[in-house]
């Protein structure tokens, strides 16, 4: 779905499950660190946050009707070093070189340079339901 290069970052679907979100990060040693879990709704807009501490990798499903942020799951202890490399910030592409499976629709992709709050997460999830109602 996105991701930076090979073996620096990604959030995608698992290949064996398409319904599943992982957000994958490698630390500088190659060491891979994967946070997944909590199946998407086929047909449903859905709002997923993946973030990295310095510590650990988090990925989070926002969902409405009662507000909620669900945490998907939390990654094992990473050293705080990930992985770097020169290429672009691939967008809709497969990480296995565009076989696999793309049944979704990719909107309004925000990258930031800082770990965000549940605050801040919250705050752009509602400005965001406006255009998708």
């Amino acid at each position: 779905m996105i991701r930076k290069g090979n073996n620096s970052w990604e959030i995608r679907t698992q290949e064996d499950n398409i319904y599943m979100p992982e957000f994958t990060v490698w630390e500088a040693d190659g060491t891979q660190r994967r946070s997944y879990g909590g199946a998407l709704t086929y047909g449903v807009w859905q709002y997923l946050v993946a973030t990295y501490n310095g510590a650990a990798t988090f990925l989070y499903r926002v969902t409405d009707d009662p507000f909620t942020i669900e945490t998907l799951t939390t990654s094992s202890a990473m050293d705080g070093n990930i992985q770097t490399n020169t290429s672009p910030i691939v967008i809709a592409d497969s990480s296995n070189g565009g076989t696999g499976k793309q049944i979704m629709s990719i909107d309004e992709v925000k990258i930031y340079n800082k770990v965000l709050s549940p605050a801040e997460i919250k705050k752009n999830y509602k400005h965001g339901l406006s255009k998708h109602s």
